[in-house]
């Protein structure tokens, strides 16, 4: 995701094979290390997102982006890699895990227990999407039928199960196309 570092702390990351990039965006599972006890978030921050101490889970992952580069986690949960413009770098989105924005520009993937399905069994992994460009394509068009002239923006897929973190990237990205005008 162009200058963006994904560190994957030691037992805890995806084999190559579980990488997939597809259309923009970084798709892979964290999984738990079979010989350990999955982290139990501190009743402060379990359930809600925060920009404060990631209970005493240890990060599974963790992603920077270049120099000057911060790290904001939104409301829903999802989170962003800002340049020092406020353009975003990256989306970041997490099932299974909590994202925590630290104040040197990194965010760290905790991943959280889980149970599944009535027997209790605890889920194994945590799901995670880095995605880069949002953007498939952005131009004005004529849609009579819908009031005039519209600017008809094609997210990319992973925009589109991405809250928040699609949302501030989509908008980003338009912002930095100058050949749509300032209309946009």
């Amino acid at each position: 995701m162009g200058d963006t570092t994904l560190h994957v702390l030691t037992g805890w990351g995806p084999a190559p094979a579980d990488l997939v990039t597809e259309d923009g965006a970084l798709t892979f599972s964290v999984p738990l290390p079979p010989d350990a006890p999955a982290p139990v978030p501190s009743p402060s921050t379990q359930g809600s997102p925060t920009q404060g101490s990631p209970a005493s889970a240890p990060p599974a992952i963790l992603l920077a982006g270049p120099g000057g580069t911060r790290a904001e986690v939104l409301a829903d949960g999802t989170a962003v890699l800002r340049e020092t413009s406020g353009a975003v770098v990256v989306g970041v989105v997490a099932d299974g895990a909590r994202l925590h924005a630290t104040g040197d520009g990194v965010v760290e993937v905790v991943r959280l227990p889980r149970t599944d399905g009535a027997d209790g069994a605890a889920g194994r992994a945590a799901r995670v999407v880095v995605g880069g460009e949002p953007v498939l394509s952005a131009e004005w068009a004529d849609r009579g039928d819908e009031g005039g002239l519209s600017l008809v923006v094609v997210p990319r897929p992973w925009v589109r199960t991405a809250g928040a973190a699609g949302a501030e990237a989509v908008w980003s990205a338009l912002g930095r196309r100058t050949a749509l005008g300032t209309d946009a």
